[in-house]
């Protein structure tokens, strides 16, 4: 397996066992559609898209409940971290790629 191949399943196996425990059955889809892609090179390119742009949507939505006053955590700042994180490991991936 490449990076991206990796990439793109642990970032889904992440998300479903997340959305597991909420029952949000659209991120359990997007999750299954990133593995897919992690083994169908034609959709690898579309599934960092989409990696980057719902991490975005995110950490958009977490700095806003900050910004709301919300009460901000240690949890909230890992995920926020781990969110960006994500995004910049998917732009390196598309910038880099074969």
């Amino acid at each position: 397996m490449d990076k991206e191949s990796i990439f793109l399943t642990f970032t889904a196996l992440g998300l479903i066992v997340l959305a597991g425990f909420d029952n949000y059955g659209l991120y359990i889809a997007i999750g299954v559609f990133w593995i897919i892609a992690a083994f169908n090179k034609n959709l690898g390119l579309l599934a960092l898209w989409s990696i980057i742009i719902f991490m975005i949507g995110f950490a958009l939505m977490r700095l806003i409940s900050i910004y709301a006053g919300n009460e901000f955590t240690k949890i909230d700042l890992s995920l926020l971290v781990a969110e960006l994180t994500l995004v910049s490991a998917g732009c390196w991936l598309i910038k880099n790629r074969e």
